[in-house]
């Protein structure tokens, strides 16, 4: 791996933890939502993972604020390539880290990738599954077109070319959707219902 000098200016002589030489690592780091002063699915869910993630990768598991969705919990976020996962269990941590650290994404659980729009991230996990795409690197979004009428379409570009994704956005009912919420709550529902080639 290629090593880079780090100072940062003004600081550097200060102090001699300025003066030394990093390494950048581009393996995968774990991200686990345990804000439970938000909800608390996401602690009561979110830790138990987080400590059997770390039994798999030491050092490489961190518990952190909210990143969302916590009637999906546990949230998980795997970096360097911003996969999100929800639903994640501890008993199933080995075989999650495995295929993380293949390359590979577990598609029952993908909930997108950060930086995109809901809408977009519901294309992009039903892409991977139905296209039957294990790389994590080999699709992306390359455009989405505005709602009309209830419905989006996603473009995404993978190894076959190019796929729009039509997704239907519905307002959902449901009970109770997190720990937070007792009774009947209402949420939007991203729902991808068919993916066409294009031409």
């Amino acid at each position: 791996m290629a090593t880079a000098f780090w100072a940062l200016s003004g600081l550097a002589t200060l102090s001699p933890v300025f003066q030394r030489e990093f390494s950048a690592d581009d393996g995968a780091v774990y991200l686990v939502c345990a804000h439970g002063k938000h909800d608390a699915c996401c602690a009561l869910r979110g830790r138990s993972v987080a400590a059997a993630l770390a039994a798999e990768r030491p050092d490489r598991v961190w518990e952190c604020s909210h990143i969302g969705g916590e009637r999906f919990a546990a949230n998980v976020l795997v970096l360097p390539l911003g996969l999100v996962y929800g639903r994640v269990l501890p008993f199933a941590a080995p075989e999650f880290v495995a295929a993380t650290e293949r390359g590979e994404v577990v598609g029952a659980l993908l909930r997108g990738r950060i930086g995109l729009k809901p809408v977009a991230q519901a294309a992009l996990a039903f892409a991977y599954e139905h296209l039957a795409i294990r790389e994590a690197a080999a699709l992306r979004v390359v455009g989405v077109r505005a709602v009309q009428e209830g419905e989006a379409a996603v473009r995404v570009r993978g190894p076959h070319g190019d796929v729009d994704v039509t997704v239907r956005i519905e307002r959902m009912r449901g009970e109770r959707l997190t720990c937070a919420q007792s009774g009947v709550g209402t949420y939007w529902a991203f729902r991808p219902v068919a993916a066409t080639a294009v031409e």
